[in-house]
């Protein structure tokens, strides 16, 4: 069995430290106001404001310039922050990590999971769907 989000250990010096299986403060950003909200999210989009950096293991460390906030994120949530483009809905990415890992049945909720918490820790700001 695989587990996809399973994150690794921060160590920081920034205000706040979280990883992708724990959510965040809230914040009074205005880019998170409605981080428990989805339909504000149609289509995941990294927030401008955030530094990514992929490491060797490919595992990331988002840093929120606004925030001083600090996400570190496993192989997986890494793949799904790079798919939060404002072009790929939420669909879209489950469908690209379950081909990914074609053998995982739970690959949805775990994606679901990544994406509440990037929203709840303002890593991605709100884009809604165009009708």
């Amino acid at each position: 069995m695989v587990a996809l989000t399973g994150a690794a250990t921060a160590v920081c010096w920034s205000d706040t430290v979280t990883d992708a299986n724990t959510p965040g403060p809230t914040t009074s950003d205005p880019h998170a106001a409605d981080a428990n909200s989805t339909d504000t999210y149609a289509l995941p989009l990294r927030d401008e404001r955030v530094l990514d950096e992929v490491l060797a293991d490919g595992s990331a460390v988002l840093y929120h310039t606004a925030t001083r906030s600090l996400m570190t994120l496993n192989p997986t949530a890494a793949l799904v922050w790079d798919l939060c483009d404002g072009e790929h809905d939420e669909a879209a990415v489950i469908a690209e990590v379950q081909d990914v890992f074609p053998d995982v049945a739970h690959v949805d909720t775990d994606v679901r999971t990544i994406l509440t918490n990037l929203r709840v820790n303002g890593m991605l700001r709100p884009v809604p769907a165009e009708s």
